[in-house]
């Protein structure tokens, strides 16, 4: 099943059951299975139910290694104020979360809506051509500064590691058996690190194949990065363009209200930004993990 609405899940009436009860659960899990996303209304949680829900979702959480840390699963939403382009979340790390979740502390008075694009419609949708073109594997390439690739590792490596304690052997270890991953170390201590994918994908809460990826994205707080075919050619921007502009054609936006959590099949459903016009008020936080 495909949607180009947004399920929500309100609290009933009169009760105030907190987001994590099991009947919720259920529903939500059924829902990202349907439609790969749903949005949790009216149950008035705070930051630490969000962060229980999480831990509840997830066998394991992630982090973005640009945001700050955090030590609950949850982190600030904080990429500045302009658009970004849908994209699914840490979609260029070798580790690709199956859950985003949003919690909306504090919802902006007007704009800054959040997009969603459900990748499975999305694909259904493009010509023959663009799917075979994006049925073959793509490598992402980009630089990373020593403070990224240590953060990431260390929010990754089993145990807990201090930042600033993470080597390059860790870096070593983390990488073994990854084919689909290769590191070029470089004097200043930054490594280049290559990714390769499948821009087309199965959900992680369903069966259903979906264009999901980054290729469309941002890359605030990152070099931008370098996506090339197994051949050496570089993804054509004019098929980007192209899924791009069919993409916003199947784009919902989520208006947020006060205590809002939408859940994401990440392997599924890509995400945005309008750009943020009350930045002021704007409080959102970001979940990311594994799905139970």
């Amino acid at each position: 099943m495909t949607s180009n609405t947004m399920n929500y899940i309100e609290c009933p009436a009169g009760e105030a059951l907190e987001p994590f009860a099991p009947a919720i659960l259920a529903e939500a899990k059924q829902r990202l299975a349907q439609t790969g996303h749903c949005m949790l209304r009216g149950f008035s949680p705070s930051k630490e139910g969000f962060s229980e829900l999480m831990q509840t979702l997830c066998s394991s959480v992630s982090y973005d290694p640009a945001r700050a840390p955090s030590e609950d699963g949850v982190q600030k939403v904080d990429a500045g104020t302009q658009a970004i382009g849908l994209h699914i979340e840490n979609g260029n790390t070798p580790n690709v979360p199956q859950l985003a979740a949003f919690f909306s502390e504090k919802a902006a008075r007007k704009g800054s809506c959040t997009t969603l694009c459900d990748g499975a419609l999305l694909l259904q949708n493009l010509d023959d051509d663009l799917r075979e073109y994006f049925s073959s594997p793509v490598t992402v390439t980009r630089r990373l500064p020593k403070h990224l690739w240590q953060a990431y590792v260390a929010s990754e490596m089993p145990g807990k590691l201090a930042v600033d304690s993470v080597t390059q052997e860790h870096v070593k270890i983390a990488a073994t058996g990854r084919d689909d991953v290769s590191i070029n170390w470089h004097d200043d201590e930054s490594l280049t690190l290559g990714i390769t994918f499948n821009p087309i994908r199965k959900a992680a809460a369903s069966d259903t194949m979906a264009f999901a990826n980054a290729l469309l994205g941002p890359s605030f707080n990152y070099e931008p990065p370098r996506y090339t075919f197994g051949d050496g050619q570089k993804v054509s921007d004019d098929a980007l363009k192209y899924v791009a502009d069919e993409a916003e054609k199947n784009t919902l936006e989520i208006n947020w209200q006060d205590g809002d959590i939408a859940l994401i099949d990440n392997w599924r459903v890509m995400h945005g930004r309008r750009a943020i016009e009350d930045a002021d008020r704007r409080v959102l936080h970001i979940g990311l993990g594994m799905l139970r």
